[in-house]
């Protein structure tokens, strides 16, 4: 991406890598209530 350092990247895209966690982590709790559900 040409950023001169590693702090440059995470700090550009660490918000995404924070969403895409949130996602993710919604999605395992939403398959966790239906295990619990059967």
């Amino acid at each position: 991406m040409g950023h001169n350092t590693i702090v440059t990247t995470l700090e550009t895209y660490s918000h995404v890598i924070d969403e895409m966690e949130q996602k993710e982590s919604y999605k395992v709790n939403e398959l966790m209530n239906k295990i619990n559900e059967i």
